[in-house]
């Protein structure tokens, strides 16, 4: 069964919480994430790079 982005997206982010529940480093996580939230705000460049086909695999994977 395919699955939509919402179904992908909740369990990458279960799975992120439960493996830094489980470090106890929730609150450090969180401000990883809110700061991964920034940059890619403020870089609509770098997620054109990031996710274009017509960039190299090899020079994306240097981001």
């Amino acid at each position: 069964m395919a699955k939509n982005l919402k179904d992908v997206a909740n369990q990458y982010a279960k799975a992120i919480f439960d493996l830094s529940s489980d470090h106890q480093i929730v609150d450090e996580t969180l401000a990883d994430l809110r700061a991964i939230k920034a940059v890619l705000a403020d870089s609509p460049d770098f997620i054109q790079v990031a996710t274009s086909n017509d960039v190299d695999a090899q020079v994306r994977d240097c981001f």
